[in-house]
């Protein structure tokens, strides 16, 4: 009996091969998956082998002797696998070379995105950089909403909430929005106070504003009076606290141990920057970020990043500096769907076909 070798794209297709070329009396020894192909190692009598060698052009020589023949077969064979390994060496390579090309442009695509390098890793794993970019955008999107804080209310039933938060954030503006809201919701009217606050622009408008909305505002200098004003709170009355970041460290403890019952909330600008985000975000145990600004169209991924590392819980949100303005709830759902823009950018900036499509629509 002799060995002879078959490649095939299966082993159905390799044995149909062999019995037509064989005949019926070949047996199969072996089949093994090489790469794209199957190897069958097909026995055959050494008639049907010499009479078929006229089809397999390294075995062309018929009589020979049995030395001979099985060095020729060895041969063949040998070079077979030598250009098997030779092939999918090149598939290989073309592989490595397209999944590169992938890479690049995934990580080009992030950066056009905007994504900062500390959230990339989180929201794109090395198994998905080579993905389409609108699977990418999928990918990332679905993981910001796995790791983006939850929302809270603002509970009613704490007496004090503290307002806290840099100046130009607009934190002025949300405590008169908040204090607004408190006085169709409770029936007796909120009370909020400017709490170790220098006389500025913020001090006159709330004091124009009391007068307009009947609503009491009141400077207090020091945590002795806040406490008074705390103790003569009545029915559901709130009373909201309007400060500064400048003595944070200082302020905020002092009122956890001299107030009975208070939330502290922090006022971020949906554009600050990550840096003095998270400095605040670390300086005491917030119920809650209220974010203004959001009407602007500037990006969110530094804030974005701040809520991932500190999952300060969301609460409300300002979408005008307009008094007449409601605040709005914001939840984490909203703020991935205001990332879509940016997403679109990026598409357009690092996949051509998507851009001429754009352009023909």
């Amino acid at each position: 009996m002799k060995i002879e070798v078959i490649w095939a794209q299966s082993p159905k297709s390799g044995i149909s091969r062999a019995t037509s070329v064989y005949g019926d009396d070949a047996v199969l020894l072996s089949n093994k998956k090489i790469g794209q192909r199957y190897r069958l190692m097909i026995g055959v009598s050494e008639t049907k082998s010499n009479s078929s060698a006229g089809q397999t052009p390294q075995l062309v020589n018929s009589v020979k002797p049995t030395q001979v023949r099985e060095r020729i077969d060895y041969q063949a064979i040998s070079q077979m696998i030598k250009d098997e390994i030779k092939s999918l060496r090149k598939e290989m390579v073309s592989m490595a070379e397209k999944t590169s090309a992938n890479n690049s442009r995934s990580l080009e695509f992030l950066k056009q995105a905007g994504i900062p390098v500390n959230l990339q890793g989180l929201l794109i794993s090395k198994a998905e950089e080579n993905m389409p970019p609108q699977k990418l955008i999928n990918a990332a999107k679905r993981k910001l909403f796995q790791n983006l804080p939850e929302s809270t209310d603002l509970n009613r039933a704490v007496k004090v909430h503290t307002l806290c938060g840099n100046y130009g954030s607009g934190k002025t503006t949300v405590a008169v929005k908040i204090a607004l809201k408190f006085m169709s919701l409770c029936k007796v009217p909120p009370i909020l106070v400017s709490y170790k606050q220098a006389p500025s622009a913020s001090s006159a408008l709330m004091k124009e504003l009391s007068e307009s909305f009947s609503l009491p505002i009141f400077d207090v200098p020091d945590i002795k009076t806040l406490r008074m004003i705390e103790e003569q709170l009545v029915g559901d009355s709130i009373l909201i606290v309007d400060t500064s970041t400048s003595n944070v460290l200082e302020n905020i403890p002092e009122m956890e141990n001299a107030l009975e019952s208070v939330n502290f909330h922090l006022v971020n600008a949906s554009d600050s920057f990550s840096a003095s985000q998270e400095y605040l975000i670390n300086a005491a145990k917030w119920s809650s970020i209220i974010i203004t600004r959001l009407e602007m169209k500037s990006s969110r991924w530094p804030l974005i990043e701040s809520l991932v590392n500190t999952q300060v819980p969301l609460s409300l949100g300002s979408v005008s500096p307009d008094l007449n303005s409601e605040l709005v709830c914001v939840s984490k759902k909203d703020l991935v769907n205001q990332l879509d823009q940016e997403f679109r950018k990026a598409l357009v900036s690092t996949v051509p076909e998507a851009s001429s499509n754009r352009a023909a629509a």
